[in-house]
């Protein structure tokens, strides 16, 4: 850490049905939904079912003149600690905080770790100090009696060393100079934008996760000051982001990718040069693709979200006949996915004219005493093409949008647009039935394509919203 498209044009759209989506719901798939305290006790149970354990260590003040003393690093982990034991469910005794340590103490700090860790335990290590990288490609974490390299950690003794603790899940965050080489040499950087809803944490929390989150890559970072609260750049938009979370289960990877953007922001205003911090699983570790969650045990149960979803009608002769087909498989298949995030579906399919679309939704959510709503929207297009290998190509476009009634005014929340999706035809026909097959089977295609975990974000905004 430094100082420094003949065409046919066709719309159409899905459909309103009232849809249940509580936290309650969303439970394991063999439990009985008409527990839903029960459900969500079982969920609870299993988010602490281990110890969750901390080791932070800060370092400011080097004995060595080549290291300048530090100005964010204790003030980080002792504003981290706070966190971690006021929201997360860590307690007093089980966060270690070391401040300015000596090599043997910031070791000392791993083996006591590994010593107390039990194997369904959670274990968060933070390390924000001076780093330091060779033309070899090797780092150190440097205590504040590293005088050179044979003082210092070696990144290959701190993957050592994390190794030997079998804890269920741990996370090893480092807020340091060059620290992105022990992930950049582990494993391939990536973020899950997964949603954080309980049947994805029950999956991933079951598999056991080893991952790491550097502040930066192979390069300096920024020790930050006052105008970041006193803490490092990163730190501040860490310790922001664990304040203000409202989701249920807040993976590390999700934690990742939104402090990445902010972070690369505000030091290449700061120091002219854009610090992007890395998230990655940890290679030879024992990592199975779990995920590390951070979960707060100050959001009450939330409210049961009653979600209409609709499917707006085209007004051109004859398009929504062509489409018919492809709507029913579209619709069905969202309500599959509905279901795999524990969602509960109940009520009819209904169309609702495009004209005054927003005020006849507002109109509807009001007397059904429904809070939010699910807008499709599916285009459509049939075009001959006489080629070699077909005579015809189907197109379809989606696009999927969100309310939400507050204070019975609608808000729009969000929009998701699915990839569209092509697919050629043998022959070319005009026969209706015919034709709606094939944009039947172009649905299929865009199902089979569509990106199951932006839709699970999609599908959870109702929980945190």
């Amino acid at each position: 850490m430094n100082g420094k498209i003949a065409k046919l044009s066709l719309a159409a759209l899905l459909v309103l049905l009232p849809i249940v989506v509580s936290a309650e719901d969303r439970g394991f798939s063999d439990v009985d939904k008409s527990e839903p305290v029960q459900q969500a006790e079982s969920v609870q149970q299993e988010a602490t079912a281990g110890v969750n354990r901390a080791l932070l260590i800060g370092n400011n003040e080097y004995e060595s003149d080549h290291w300048p003393s530090l100005k964010t690093a204790v003030k980080d982990v002792e504003e981290i600690g706070n966190v971690l034991i006021a929201r997360y469910s860590f307690k007093p005794e089980h966060v270690r905080i070391i401040k300015n340590g000596t090599r043997r103490e910031m070791l000392r700090g791993f083996i006591d770790l590994a010593a107390d860790a039990g194997p369904n335990d959670s274990v968060l290590i933070y390390y924000a100090g001076h780093g330091e990288f060779d033309k070899n490609e090797r780092g150190w974490w440097v205590p504040v009696d590293g005088m050179d390299s044979t003082d210092y950690i070696s990144n290959e003794d701190v993957l050592a060393r994390l190794r030997t603790i079998k804890a269920k899940h741990k996370l090893l965050i480092s807020d340091s100079c060059f620290s992105g080489n022990l992930l950049t040499r582990g494993a391939k950087a990536e973020f899950d934008l997964n949603a954080p809803v309980s049947g994805y944490y029950r999956e991933k929390n079951r598999l056991i996760s080893a991952q790491g989150l550097s502040s930066g890559g192979n390069e300096p970072v920024s020790d930050g000051g006052p105008e970041w609260g006193g803490n490092s750049i990163f730190a501040y938009h860490l310790i922001g982001v664990l304040k203000a979370n409202q989701k249920r289960y807040l993976s590390a990877s999700l934690l990742g990718y939104q402090l990445a953007e902010v972070v690369a922001n505000d030091t290449a205003t700061a120091i002219g040069v854009g610090q992007t911090p890395v998230f990655s699983s940890i290679k030879n570790q024992g990592d199975q693709g779990g995920e590390f969650f951070f979960i707060p045990v100050d959001i009450g149960p939330v409210q049961n979200v009653r979600v209409a979803v609709f499917h707006v009608q085209e007004e051109a002769q004859g398009s929504n006949e062509a489409l018919r087909g492809a709507r029913q498989t579209f619709g069905s298949s969202l309500i599959k996915q509905m279901e795999n995030q524990h969602m509960t579906t109940v009520g009819e399919m209904q169309n609702i004219s495009a004209n005054g679309l927003e005020r006849n939704i507002t109109v509807y959510l009001q007397e059904a005493e429904v809070d939010a709503a699910l807008v499709i929207y599916m285009t459509g297009e049939l075009n001959k093409q006489d080629t070699l290998l077909w005579k015809g190509v189907t197109k379809l476009e989606a696009n999927i949008v969100s309310y939400r009634l507050r204070d019975n005014k609608l808000r729009r929340v969000a929009t998701h647009a699915l990839k569209p999706q092509a697919l050629p035809m043998r022959k070319w026909t005009e026969d209706p039935q015919k034709i709606q097959g094939q944009f039947q089977k172009t649905a299929a295609k865009m199902v089979r394509k569509w990106s199951k975990t932006k839709l699970r974000r999609f599908f959870v905004q109702y929980e945190t919203e």
